[in-house]
């Protein structure tokens, strides 16, 4: 989805594919569109849980990568 011109052209190129911000804004997009079909409402304190659960998220999988790559490096170098 991030790669498309449609998503370029909706976020004014101003959203750019380094350290995956652009599959990150996706994904955000995605969460907030499927929460509100599945309860068809949206309302400030829906939002501000939702954004604050998923930066949770999003946090713990970043934390989870440092630790992998860190690993994989150290393997690597043997």
């Amino acid at each position: 989805m991030a790669a498309l011109k449609e998503f370029k052209s909706a976020t004014d190129f101003s959203i750019k594919s380094t350290r995956m911000e652009d599959q990150e804004v996706a994904l955000r997009f995605l969460y907030f569109y499927q929460l509100h079909e599945k309860t068809r409402t949206f309302t400030i304190i829906t939002v501000i849980w939702s954004w604050y659960w998923m930066n949770i998220q999003i946090e713990t999988l970043k934390a989870q990568y440092i630790i992998l790559k860190s690993i994989s490096r150290s393997f690597q170098k043997q």
